[in-house]
């Protein structure tokens, strides 16, 4: 009970869930932050506190944060959690889960004369192809305000578009 309650209405439909946030060192396999919330947790606060880790590790070990990447889920691919990368000089990585920049007249575009090339095979699901659709301004949702009750400025990403065939294609 102490370490759960019920979550969001959608996919789970208000089950009892936790949030399981964890970062890994790529190069060693160690595990340098873990945290566990309740419910769904607080999307940035848990953000902010595994960033912080890897901005501590990073200045102890005396890496440039140029040469560092993090990779998060999808669930961070908004603006506030791109500033939160950025306002601690970190690069951040995540999967796109915008279903509506399919509708994008500049997405289209750029999805029609993009140069489609082969990825490597992980084994791990369909074979891809990618391209590399250059810079997007992104902007918050009209809802969306800082910590401060502000709007969040723009953000300009670099988007890398995958896509693979359909089973029956």
């Amino acid at each position: 009970a102490e370490t759960g309650k019920p979550g969001y209405s959608g996919r789970k439909r208000g089950d009892i869930q936790f949030r399981r946030m964890t970062v890994q060192h790529a190069g060693s396999g160690l595990w340098i932050h873990g945290q566990l919330a309740s419910g769904n947790g607080e999307h940035l606060a848990d953000l902010d506190d595994a960033l912080d880790t890897v901005v501590r590790t990073v200045e102890r070990l005396a890496v440039d944060k140029d040469d560092v990447a993090v990779f998060a889920d999808g669930e961070y691919n908004d603006v506030p959690s791109r500033h939160a990368a950025r306002s601690r000089g970190l690069c951040l990585t995540s999967r796109v889960t915008r279903p509506e920049l399919l509708r994008n007249p500049e997405v289209l575009d750029r999805l029609r004369q993009a140069i489609w090339y082969e990825v490597s095979d992980s084994r791990s699901g369909p074979r891809r192809t990618a391209a590399d659709l250059g810079i997007m301004r992104i902007a918050a949702g009209k809802r969306t305000k800082t910590p401060a009750g502000d709007k969040y400025e723009s953000i300009d990403v670099r988007v890398v578009a995958s896509r693979f065939a359909r089973p029956n294609d």
